[in-house]
């Protein structure tokens, strides 16, 4: 019998299934919130009519690079023949797109929602996404249509790109998800600013049916949508954003320089037999409870933490750093502490979120810890007693050494100290650091 257990404080290492419909649904949700700034769509002299080449931009959005493997949202394994000058040329395609005439690009955006050929790859978030040319044209879709009607009307959070809040409701906006494709063909003949038209009025609808609005919150949000509605009918032209280019400001795009760490980070998992396409889990036997990482039991973490290759290191540190390990907690805990002064900093980095993790399941290590705050390093000094903080007022025996922290040369050092005293004292007080970053000398406790 087996469960799933998930890596808590660090989640970019977090496994998820269906991991691209929602990492791009995220993309397309969060970006869409940033499509405030409109703008009202006028006459393009060189940019409008039936030549304006708007096809030709959505077909330049095709990188001549092959996608890479995303193995578990983590490790987007890019050719070493990758050519990074598409990206690059791509990014600014998407630009291009966005700031053509929303009225004639509708059409085009619209035929194109479906287009599997792949345009680029990001991190967004937990997410890492390779990107197709219908990913662009359904979020540049959404953003036109979401402009001029139900924005106003949001004084929440929504729940999805295809979700509004109104009075704690999660409302379906008429396509829903798995449709809009076949929404928006339906109305594909349509001129855009009837289609948003269409939108907004559905919107003053849906405001007027719910009763358990505030009376003043919904005069509110009725006044800003019609405001909106009066546009689209005097104007007849539709509302759209030809500032915000998809995809750009919430997303993480990577390098050749990233690119080869990641196939070496990889690589190296892979051949020390290690399993980067495996989920965290517990195995439950009828003896004991197993926990296994990366498809290796902790045990084998626990040989892992001494290995020469600091990258399976930090790897271990992740793998020891898990709550609830039972009998594992003594060893996994002390490993850890030996982890707090290995000459890598990110190892370093890696064992002191696992004992935020651990908390009080790291109480067995509280001697070894308090040994490094004799550690001829700062930084070690300063990890080892962020570790003591984590676990808590069982941390007792450690604060005389802690006191004699407050006096560390090292600023960080003294404040890790005064803050493990506090929590370890049952009393957080900021207070209670002064001005010890400053140099000062500090009184013992």
């Amino acid at each position: 019998m087996k469960k799933k257990t998930s890596d808590v404080v660090r989640c970019h290492y977090k496994l998820v299934n269906n991991s691209r419909a929602i990492g791009i649904a995220a993309i397309i949700f969060v970006l869409c919130a940033r499509s405030l700034g409109v703008a009202q769509q006028g006459t393009r002299d060189s940019e409008t009519g039936p030549d304006s080449g708007i096809k030709e931009v959505i077909d330049s959005l095709a990188n001549r690079n092959k996608p890479p493997e995303i193995v578990r949202d983590r490790f987007p394994i890019f050719s070493e023949k990758y050519d990074w000058a598409e990206q690059r040329r791509i990014l600014d395609a998407c630009l291009t797109l966005v700031k053509r005439d929303g009225a004639e690009r509708w059409p085009l955006l619209v035929e194109h929602m479906d287009d599997k050929r792949y345009a680029f790859t990001c991190l967004f978030d937990t997410y890492v996404c390779n990107v197709s040319i219908g990913d662009i044209c359904s979020h540049l879709v959404r953003r036109d249509l979401s402009t001029p009607g139900f924005w106003p009307a949001r004084p929440g959070r929504s729940t999805g790109p295809d979700h509004m809040i109104l009075e704690h409701k999660s409302i379906p906006l008429p396509w829903r998800d798995a449709d809009l494709d076949v929404w928006c063909r339906a109305r594909r003949k349509e001129e855009l600013w009837k289609v948003q038209l269409e939108l907004a009025k559905w919107c003053v609808k849906t405001i007027e049916g719910l009763k358990t609005m505030p009376g003043e919150k919904r005069a509110e949000l009725l006044e800003k949508v019609r405001a909106m509605i009066d546009v689209l009918e005097r104007t007849k032209k539709p509302m759209v954003d030809n500032v915000h280019a998809p995809f750009f400001d919430q997303a993480h795009y990577y390098n050749a320089p990233e690119a080869k760490n990641i196939r070496d980070e990889y690589r190296t998992l892979v051949e020390i037999g290690l399993d980067p396409k495996s989920d965290s889990e517990m195995e439950m036997t009828s003896e004991e409870e197993s926990y296994r990482y990366l498809g290796k039991p902790l045990s084998k973490w626990l040989t892992l933490a001494k290995h020469k290759n600091s990258k399976v290191r930090v790897y271990a540190a992740r793998a020891l750093g898990e709550p609830g390990l039972g009998r594992y907690a003594k060893p996994a805990s002390l490993a850890l502490a030996q982890l707090l002064k290995d000459k890598n900093r990110e190892v370093r980095q890696e064992a002191e979120k696992a004992f935020l993790v651990m908390g009080r399941d790291a109480e067995p290590a509280i001697s070894a810890l308090a040994e490094l705050l004799k550690d001829e390093s700062g930084e070690v000094r300063a990890a080892a007693a962020s570790a003591l903080r984590s676990i808590g007022p069982e941390a007792r025996a450690a604060v005389p050494l802690l006191k004699k922290q407050l006096n560390d040369k090292d600023k960080n050092a003294r404040r890790a100290a005064a803050e493990a005293l506090d929590i370890i004292a049952g009393r957080p007080d900021p207070s209670s650091f002064d001005n010890r970053s400053e140099g000062e000398s500090n009184p013992a406790r």
